[in-house]
C-alpha cells in the first residue's frame, strides 16, 4: 500500500501498456510454476486475467500484486486445487477488503489524533473574539 512503488495507472502511464501488463503476467508466469498443477494456466488465461487486474486494480502497485499472488500460491486464501480466472480474481477481492478496511482504520486513527490535538487549542476565532472583548 505505502510501499512508494506506482500504481498499475500510473506503470502503464510511464511504460506503456503493453510493459505494464508484461511485467504482471510475469509474475502471473511465476505464479504458475510456484503452484506446479497438474493442468498449468495456458497463456489465453494469464492474458484475461492480466487484463482484469489492470482494469479492476489499476491502483494496486507491483509489490501488492506480488503480495497477493505469493499469498495465493501459499494457501493464505485457501488451498489451490486449480488456479483459473475466479480463483485469482477472488484473492484479489478478498486483498481488496483487507486493504480498504486498512485505510479506513488509519484515516479514522488520523482524524482522532487531528481532532484531539484542536480540542486543546481554541479556534482562531475564539481566539480573536476574547482579544477584542479585553480590549473593550
Amino acid at each position: 500500500m505505502d510501499s512508494g512503488e506506482k500504481s498499475l495507472a500510473a506503470l502503464k502511464l510511464a511504460l506503456g501498456e503493453q510493459k505494464a501488463l508484461a511485467l504482471l503476467k510475469l509474475h502471473l508466469l511465476q505464479l504458475n510454476d510456484l503452484l506446479n498443477l497438474a493442468r498449468p494456466m495456458g497463456e489465453t488465461l494469464i492474458d484475461r486475467i492480466a487484463d482484469s487486474i489492470t482494469t479492476t486494480y489499476h491502483y494496486l502497485n507491483m509489490a501488492e500484486i506480488h503480495l497477493v499472488l505469493d499469498r495465493g500460491a501459499s494457501g493464505y486464501y485457501g488451498q489451490v486445487m486449480m488456479c483459473n480466472m475466479a480463483t485469482v480474481m477472488r484473492w484479489f477481492a478478498e486483498y481488496d477488503q483487507e486493504r480498504t478496511e486498512q485505510v479506513v482504520e488509519r484515516n479514522l486513527a488520523a482524524h482522532e489524533r487531528i481532532k484531539m490535538g484542536y480540542e486543546d487549542k481554541p479556534r482562531l476565532s475564539e481566539t480573536k473574539l476574547r482579544d477584542i472583548l479585553k480590549k473593550s
